[in-house]
């Protein structure tokens, strides 16, 4: 078998923002330090900024959740601080690799794509990347996507004479059954009730 050997650097930054101190409430004569007013403060920030590197490398490996799980345990009053790092506001990097994949999606929408393959291109967990893209666009990528293919499949159904099982396979719909479910789900009727409202409505 082959030996598993644990890196050290998640360990001594753990226990360099944290090491064994106990947590002191407001107002307490003593911190870990025995500082008080700025050197106080300055110690913090040290602990927030060796917290943030302890959390990218138990986020890499271990996930978010689990990053979570640490901050609220040994730093709870930094939550605010470390939102970026455990699910909060995503970081501009974040937010232009969002704006990238939604373009992408947009141009790609009639390919059978997945949300796991705009995660991909952007180099995103896909998890991560569907918080983001919430975040930033303010619905989810699955979500985005099929709005994007239904603009298509309405005009396809109302401009031109292709049949249903065609469009849903120039769309990325798979096929005309698994169109027509979407389609009751999300309008309430079938793609065929549609064209006919439709055209009637456009003069057609």
């Amino acid at each position: 078998m082959i030996p598993v050997v644990p890196l050290g650097e998640g360990r001594r930054l753990f226990q360099a923002a944290c090491g064994s101190a106990e947590r002191q409430p407001a107002g307490s004569g003593d911190d870990v330090c025995g500082a008080q007013g700025v050197e106080e403060r300055d110690h913090t920030n040290v602990r927030l900024e060796l917290m943030k590197g302890a959390l990218i490398l138990i986020a890499r490996d271990m996930g978010e959740d689990c990053a979570r799980g640490v901050a609220e345990h040994v730093m709870p009053e930094t939550l605010p601080a470390l939102s970026s790092l455990l699910g909060g506001q995503p970081d501009s990097g974040s937010v232009d690799r969002v704006h990238i994949a939604a373009r992408w999606m947009k141009e790609n929408c009639q390919s059978s794509i997945s949300i796991e393959d705009a995660a991909r291109l952007v180099d995103m967990s896909t998890r991560n990347f569907q918080r983001c893209f919430k975040s930033e666009v303010g619905v989810t990528p699955s979500a985005y996507l099929l709005h994007a293919r239904f603009s298509i499949i309405c005009s396809l159904l109302t401009h031109s004479e292709l049949p249903v099982d065609k469009i849903a396979r120039r769309t990325g719909m798979g096929n005309g059954d698994r169109l027509a479910k979407v389609f009751r789900r999300h309008l309430h009727l079938s793609p065929t009730e549609y064209r006919t409202r439709a055209r009637r409505v456009a003069g057609i």
